[in-house]
């Protein structure tokens, strides 16, 4: 297309233009798309590029992206059929065998069947856990560990950065500028929805663990917030806060480089329409929000496949 319209265009200068739409493209996805979808919320209206902001990557949004985004880890990965049949095709492929080897399985057991897996698994809930198989299976450290907990080497990581403790950062982001918390107890009533029984039992663990409410690690208090079906505020606060910067200090971002017909042709474009565009895998099998499970609604695959994934998953 850019050369059909660029006839004298060289190499180089088509190579750029395309690099340029493909840049484009991925920031749309990303913040447009998969941002609203994995949060909840969008950013604000972008009014363009602000050359007094920072967009580098703040180290308490890198701590507590790292540590959230291991709960929503899976232990284990559908590979499904490229094709839609009456009974789904497919095998399994353990976390704790392909996390930290995963070139080998895209490589040998083909991307697109794992693709297809990963588009209609969910991931795990939003909460503090972290499944077994990276949980306890994180390499270790030259030849003294051959594994090692992943939330050891996470909290290690938080403390080597000498970062706050949990409410000192809370109350420097705003979350909590007029509270004070005077116990655990009081702690855990009004940011952490548990039932009274669970809360009970947390209280217990975290007066041992940390004797003093102020002592409590940045990463535990933040993953707590997690109920189950959204981030805490916390969590959520530093992805909006770090993405808004990204964007704004950003002189490259597209709807600073392109004219609004470029923008606006961009911004048609959805993760669902790559994946259909670059590989051999069925329609049928790839619903238009590709970052959300396919329903019977607006996020549709084909009633045939529909029908057989419902089959899939009332077995596992």
């Amino acid at each position: 297309m850019i050369y059909q319209k660029n006839p004298n265009h060289s190499d180089q200068m088509i190579y750029m233009e395309a690099r340029k739409y493909t840049i484009a493209t991925m920031q749309h996805i990303v913040f447009n798309e998969w941002l609203p979808s994995f949060l909840g919320e969008t950013l604000p209206e972008y009014h363009g590029y602000d050359p007094m902001i920072d967009p580098q990557i703040n180290d308490l949004f890198e701590i507590l992206s790292n540590a959230y985004l291991y709960t929503l880890i899976s232990p284990s990965v559908f590979k499904l059929s490229t094709e839609c049949s009456k009974n789904f095709r497919y095998s399994i492929l353990r976390t704790c065998n392909t996390y930290f080897d995963p070139i080998n399985y895209l490589v040998r057991d083909g991307f697109e069947k794992i693709l297809i897996g990963l588009l209609l698994q969910s991931s795990q809930r939003d909460d503090h856990f972290i499944v077994e198989d990276i949980l306890h299976y994180a390499k270790g450290i030259g030849a003294d560990f051959t594994r090692q907990n992943l939330v050891a080497i996470l909290l290690q990581y938080s403390r080597d950065f000498q970062q706050p403790d949990y409410l000192t950062v809370r109350k420097t982001i705003g979350l909590d500028s007029n509270i004070t918390y005077g116990s655990f107890r009081q702690l855990l009533r009004s940011q952490w929805s548990y039932s009274m029984r669970i809360n009970h039992r947390l209280e217990i663990i975290l007066s041992k663990l940390y004797q003093n409410i102020q002592n409590i690690d940045l990463i535990v208090g933040a993953l707590l917030e997690n109920n189950g079906k959204q981030p805490g505020s916390m969590i959520k606060y530093f992805f909006l806060e770090q993405f808004l910067r990204l964007r704004n200090g950003d002189r490259f971002y597209f709807e600073n480089q392109f004219d609004s017909y470029q923008i606006k042709m961009i911004k048609s474009i959805k993760f669902s329409d790559i994946i259909k565009s670059i590989t051999q895998v069925n329609d049928e099998l790839i619903q238009s929000d590709a970052f959300k499970l396919p329903n019977e609604d607006q996020n549709r695959i084909s009633e045939k496949c529909f029908e057989s994934l419902r089959k899939l998953i009332r077995i596992y």
